[in-house]
């Protein structure tokens, strides 16, 4: 008799224990140290995996920043011009140094901005001997027509305007920019046909660059332009001039949050004539070094 209330007993103890509702009062109403001590185990197993996520993240955050340098948007890059653009980013830099084939001080400074996702405003200037003015200036538009994550490569085109001088008839010009990345290694070069208004001034520009990402903050290439003055005008005639010149720099960049330190030297050669078109024309060849060093920032 007293085994049998025994069983009982213990049956009818288990059966409230099970119960739907004192299951459901058991999830909700567990003590706070059990659940707090689930919390703090449960993190170990996964923190670990989750570091190197994090560290990724970090590492990336500066170059998806808008305001941090985009190299691949030719804020390093003195002659090559880029195809891509970056929506939001607006860039500024300037680079000078002395060559010795020119025999004169040389400097580059540019402002490009993005108006849209796919249009950028660019103003450039330019301090060297030249076939014109030894200070020239060009403003126009550049078009990003295609983009790598689409179609293999970035390609761009641009139109822009160089006054020789405020006096005198400027140069129209048009421009084809091709560019891609391979893992770390990005290719730029840019093609450029200028003509004045009455097809007796024409220059072609050719520009060739590469960048080389070798840690997160150094960056080395090359950068590199051929410029050929084609012109039959007749206020040549007498005129002394540059006919074509040509540089080959390798560079380095120091590349700080939005700001890119940039120093570049290499081989320059040029042609000049002198006394065009009369019977005392001279031509010089000359060849030498040029270094240059600047500061380029993004904002």
């Amino acid at each position: 008799m007293v085994k049998q209330l025994t069983a009982l007993a213990v049956l009818g103890i288990l059966s409230i224990t099970f119960t739907p509702s004192a299951l459901a009062q058991t999830e909700q109403g567990q003590p706070e140290d059990v659940d707090s001590s689930a919390e703090r185990d449960l993190p170990t197993v996964p923190s670990s995996s989750a570091q190197p996520s994090d560290h990724v993240d970090s590492a990336r955050l500066p170059e998806e920043s808008p305001k941090s340098v985009d190299a691949e948007a030719g804020i390093a890059s003195p002659y090559a011009l880029s195809a891509k653009v970056v929506p939001g980013q607006s860039w500024a830099r300037t680079v000078g140094g002395y060559d010795t084939a020119a025999q004169s001080y040389r400097a580059r400074a540019s402002t490009e901005t993005a108006l849209t996702s796919y249009l950028a405003f660019r103003v450039d200037y330019e301090h060297g001997p030249s076939t014109s003015t030894t200070d020239r200036v060009s403003f126009g538009l550049r078009l990003q027509v295609l983009s790598q994550m689409t179609h293999g490569l970035d390609l761009g085109v641009g139109l822009f305007y160089q006054p020789n001088d405020f006096r005198r008839e400027g140069n129209l010009v048009g421009a084809l920019m091709l560019q891609r990345r391979f893992n770390s290694v990005t290719v730029l070069g840019s093609a450029l046909l200028g003509s004045d208004s009455e097809g007796d001034d024409q220059e072609v520009d050719g520009r060739l660059g590469t960048l080389i990402r070798v840690s997160r903050l150094v960056e080395l290439g090359l950068d590199g332009r051929f410029r050929s003055v084609l012109s039959s005008d007749a206020k040549r005639i007498g005129s002394s001039g540059v006919d074509w010149e040509m540089a080959l720099l390798p560079n380095a960049n120091l590349r700080l949050g939005p700001l890119v330190l940039i120093g570049e030297a290499g081989f320059t050669a040029l042609q000049t004539s002198d006394f065009v078109g009369e019977p005392g024309e001279r031509k010089n060849f000359r060849t030498g070094i040029l270094i240059m060093s600047g500061l380029g920032a993004a904002f």
